[in-house]
């Protein structure tokens, strides 16, 4: 068998959005297009029983579907002008059909309740010029859907029945999130003025027949993660940052129908969703389930996912699996699920007795001619002395007595994980002759928020524990060479790519991606004015600017000599590419080997859902830059 090659990423086929219909199982499919390596091609598919998948549309465009009854979906496509159609879709048979055309783009259907569609997107801005743009609020852009001034996510609703097309909120809503309740009734989460986009949304109900709006929980006081309706009761899946900062872990709350008052439930030290990093999930997936038997969730605990329930009174264990869950659903009373599971791609997989069954292998044809380093386990004591765990793919045709470069992966964040499952960057590193290195550091989730929390201590025991891995892995493997060693991370790796280079000179080439520069730049991060500050433990600006400068990595540049690759998107506005170009010019005017390589159109995601063409020319670039210099 061959070794992974940068080019199979082109051959790859990723699943998500898995759901129940009736006795199907429906989800979307991704692959890029055969006849345009700019784009993927977005279908519908349906499982039946045991039997194969089949395709439901193929024009390529459907991203996403909500059940409207046990034998028909409804989902969008893009229109002309900056408009979206919506379709109906009778899973027995025969074409779909255009419910209504809105007057908006990129909308998307988030539920079905009382006979009408419900779709979320950003409502046309008031000006639409393309030689200037107005900005009049904070944050004024958007990491998924650019500048944003004035596009304030909107609510439409959409009569399946007559194709009427309602908007009930006010044009000046910002709807954040929505959860279907029962019949009837929609949970959002949001900001009723213009401009407001607190992390602490305020918590609503809205009745859809009628359109009446009742604020559950005021904005800026909660972070809620879910809610769902457990028994007759309302319960809020929600955190107030109040020990832990912006990214505490939430508890389960009742909140009580009249007073509108919260009352704690159920405490928990873990998160909701699945942070298991990996470049091999471009469709997302959905994090809880609401049932007649309780809030179902996925959880991350430590490298692996978990799935939970919260049935009214606590949350019990329900699946354990060593991989990740990317989306899951039940059907005649059994988990499906897809997933991948250790060193291998997400498939689709039914669980009975806690045994999983695949019931769809969507890369077999290609992984049966590759070849596969697998994840080896390495046990070791961070810096502060607990014990930990880390992983090492070996190179391909490894020989112990040769010598090997090696290269640290540091996965973003902060409150990210690695776990085992198929990373497909990794394997080319590996497949170049090179050891991977990687681990979970203070900052990682899955551990609870004592470990997660780095508020205030960016670049110090994370730093540290990145060292003490290295040393453990350096000393476990002694083939690997210590004068041939790479670093490289994206987002917070990035981060602590530029941080680390700043302090020690041990590694040899570094590529930093879609990183950090300074903080005090940061602020104009889509999530910026709450995200910095609760970091580091800041007031805005000018106040506490030595703070600011103290945990900057631009602020130790001078002591750089590493030679070090930058990758950065021009419409990344999560980490935005001044961070990448203040590193690449303060090595490139001290002398040090350096290169700025910068994407056009694509934002913080490149590495995972950007166009195809970037991701693998993003490849090519850190992989000659690796072998280049180690």
């Amino acid at each position: 068998m061959q070794p992974w090659q940068i080019d199979d990423l082109t051959q790859l086929t990723w699943p998500g959005q898995l759901a129940r219909v009736g006795e199907r199982a429906l989800f979307v499919q991704a692959q890029v297009a055969p006849d345009d390596a700019t784009k993927y091609r977005w279908t519908l598919w349906q499982q039946v029983g045991t039997q194969a998948p089949t395709p439901l549309t193929s024009q390529g465009v459907e991203r996403q579907f909500q059940a409207v009854d046990e034998e028909t979906v409804c989902f969008t496509r893009p229109g002309t002008a900056q408009t979206t159609q919506l379709f109906k879709l009778k899973l027995t048979g025969g074409e779909a059909q255009v419910v209504a055309t809105l007057p908006a783009a990129k909308l998307q259907v988030v539920a079905v309740r009382d006979g009408r569609a419900v779709l979320q997107g950003p409502r046309p801005a008031a000006e639409q010029q393309a030689a200037w743009h107005t900005v009049t609020e904070v944050p004024f852009w958007s990491n998924e859907a650019g500048w944003v001034n004035e596009q304030w996510q909107q609510l439409w609703l959409v009569d399946l029945a007559t194709g009427q097309v309602t908007t009930p909120l006010s044009a000046e809503f910002n709807v954040t999130q929505v959860w279907p309740g029962s019949t009837g009734k929609l949970y959002l989460t949001g900001t009723p003025t213009a401009g407001g986009r607190p992390w602490q949304a305020g918590l609503y109900q809205l009745e859809v027949a009628t359109g009446a709006l009742m604020e559950l929980l005021a904005p800026g006081q909660w972070r809620v993660d879910a809610v769902a309706e457990v028994a007759g009761d309302l319960y809020v899946v929600a955190s107030d940052g109040h020990q832990y900062g912006i990214n505490q872990n939430p508890a389960f709350y009742r909140l009580n129908a009249t007073t509108h008052q919260l009352t704690l439930v159920a405490p928990w030290d873990h998160n909701v969703g699945n942070m298991v990093v990996t470049d091999c999930a471009v469709v997302p997936g959905n994090a809880t389930l609401a049932t007649e038997k309780g809030l179902y969730f996925v959880t991350t605990v430590v490298d692996h996912n978990e799935l939970m329930v919260f049935d009214g009174h606590q949350v019990k264990p329900v699946f354990k699996w060593a991989g990740t869950i990317l989306s899951f659903a039940f059907r005649q009373g059994k988990l499906l699920f897809l997933g991948a599971a250790p060193n291998q791609l997400p498939k689709l997989y039914q669980v009975v007795a806690d045994q999983a069954t695949c019931l769809a292998d969507f890369n077999q044809a290609v992984t049966d001619q590759r070849q596969t380093q697998v994840a080896n386990r390495l046990d070791y004591q961070d810096s502060t002395g607990r014990a930990s765990h880390g992983w090492v793919l070996l190179p391909v045709n490894y020989q112990p007595t040769q010598t090997y470069p090696a290269v640290v992966v540091v996965h973003g964040g902060p409150r990210a994980t690695h776990g085992t499952v198929f990373f497909h960057e990794m394997q080319v590193l590996a497949a170049q002759g090179n050891f991977v290195f990687f681990t979970n550091l203070h900052g990682s989730e899955g551990q609870g928020d004592e470990y997660a929390d780095l508020r205030g201590k960016y670049g110090q025991v994370d730093y540290a524990d990145l060292m003490t891995f290295v040393d453990a892995a350096l000393a476990a493997y002694p083939a690997a060479d210590p004068e041939r060693l790479g670093l490289t991370g994206g987002s917070y790796g990035g981060f602590m790519t530029n941080w680390a280079l700043g302090q020690t000179t041990r590694f040899k080439a570094a590529v930093s991606m879609r990183g950090i520069a300074t903080w005090t730049s940061m602020l104009i991060s889509d999530i910026g004015p709450a995200f910095v500050t609760d970091q580091l433990g800041v007031a805005q600006l000018p106040a506490d600017f030595e703070k600011y400068w103290q945990f900057s990595p631009l602020r130790n540049a001078d002591r750089i000599t590493t030679p070090t690759l930058f990758l950065h998107s021009d419409h990344d506005f999560r980490c935005p590419l001044p961070e990448g170009m203040q590193m690449f010019q303060a090595l490139k005017l001290r002398g040090v080997d350096t290169k700025l390589v910068v994407f056009h159109g694509s934002n913080h995601d490149l590495s995972r859902t950007g166009a195809p063409d970037q991701r693998l020319h993003r490849l090519q670039e850190s992989l000659a830059w690796f072998e280049q210099h180690l």
